[in-house]
């Protein structure tokens, strides 16, 4: 009798499992696959949903779920619902969790549909934000609101997928809209080191320190180049060999007004390229900046070797000679036995810079400036013809 009562007790929990364990036979299970077949979608999403609030662990009807929700929003897509679209990949995304919650069985069919819906979420952003760079100015803001919608679809389905952070950053960017755009790109930078999203972040700190600066927040400004150094920092380390972004150091070094600190970088450069005109004539901005007057004019001269056109280096040169000629006037002693002496030192870095402003005349010869230069070294050099000369110039230039 105990064994018979044992195995009446078996016989029991097996038809008890039978029936409950196998839920995808239930009435809604069955009408949904109907529903399936026919692409009904509206219905089989009815019927499913009432399957899996009636049966929780249901694994393959919350797999069946998210495919039902799947083709809802490529529906959505279709008829360019963009808020239809997100909802739908959303409640997509949910039934395919709970159904991977509820067991393995469904794992990899459900990787390959996320997947395919990442791609059609990507994709409609892309072809979005490339619509809106043909559109009217009036529309182009709207359209790519939507493409950075459609790249928000794409990282709720794969959140650790790179592309859509970096592709919504960049329309946000279209738009300056600067801090919508940077939790974007931080994220993409836990990602991944990807050199593209460093440029990103570099150009977003420096176009904020920008604004910030033109509105007189000195204080964001600065807060924001700091941040901007510190991703050339990063940057170098992975790539010291690239030249953009030893410029883009020595740039930030000078708006930053920590130009000495940017010597080393210019000098660093020019060991690998010792004619570079570019080099040289940075090196000469920090020296000049540094005050180190005569080492700056060594540096504009070598520019000049390379590229005898060069207006900046023309100017800069001689403008450090003007400087240099200003500080020995100013030092000259009044003691008239010496005076003569001192004064004749003087002169000839008046006329240094003469001759550099008379060469920038020839480069720029209908700017008014590089004639004022030009006259106001000839005077201070005693060559009072040719600063009478160059001022009528400059006068009859401003008149045209």
């Amino acid at each position: 009798m105990k064994t018979t009562s044992f195995i009446t007790v078996v016989a029991l929990a097996l038809i008890y499992l039978m029936v409950t364990g196998f839920q995808c036979g239930s009435a809604e299970s069955t009408s949904a696959k109907l529903y399936v077949k026919n692409k009904d979608w509206s219905a089989a999403e009815l019927a499913l949903v009432k399957e899996v609030e009636n049966n929780p662990a249901n694994a393959e009807a919350w797999q069946l779920l998210g495919h039902v929700r799947l083709q809802k929003g490529e529906k959505s897509l279709e008829d360019k619902n963009y808020a239809q679209v997100r909802t739908d990949f959303e409640n997509m995304v949910y039934a395919y969790n709970k159904s991977l919650d509820a067991a393995p069985d469904f794992q990899q069919q459900i990787q390959t549909e996320k997947l395919y819906a990442w791609q059609k979420a990507l994709n409609a952003g892309v072809e979005l934000f490339n619509k809106s760079i043909k559109a009217p100015e009036a529309e182009a803001k709207s359209i790519r609101g939507h493409a950075v919608e459609m790249y928000d679809v794409a990282i709720h389905i794969i959140p650790d997928s790179l592309l859509p952070y970096k592709n919504a950053s960049i329309a946000l960017q279209a738009d300056g809209l600067a801090d919508r755009q940077l939790p974007y790109l931080q994220k993409a930078r836990k990602i991944s080191a990807d050199p593209e999203i460093t440029t990103l972040l570099i150009q977003l700190y420096m176009d904020r320190g920008d604004g910030m600066k033109a509105a007189g927040d000195n204080a964001g400004a600065a807060e924001n180049y700091t941040l901007a150094l510190g991703e050339l920092q990063e940057a170098r380390k992975a790539s010291p060999g690239n030249t953009d972004l030893l410029n883009a150091m020595i740039d930030l070094y000078i708006k930053v007004e920590r130009a000495p600190e940017a010597i080393p970088l210019m000098e660093e450069g020019l060991k690998n390229d010792p004619h570079n005109r570019d080099y040289h004539y940075n090196l000469g901005v920090l020296l000049m900046q540094s005050g180190k007057l005569p080492e700056a004019i060594g540096h504009f001269d070598a520019a000049l070797e390379v590229d005898p056109k060069y207006d900046f280096a023309l100017q800069n040169a001689g403008s450090a000679n003007l400087k240099i000629a200003d500080e020995m006037k100013r030092a000259a002693p009044r003691d008239e036995s010496r005076t003569a002496v001192s004064k004749k030192e003087y002169v000839e870095y008046f006329k240094k810079a003469a001759s550099y402003f008379e060469r920038l005349t020839a480069v720029r010869p209908d700017d008014p400036n590089a004639w004022d230069f030009y006259g106001s070294a000839c005077a201070n050099a005693g060559l009072l013809k040719e600063a009478e000369a160059a001022i009528k110039k400059a006068d009859e230039l401003r008149k045209k």
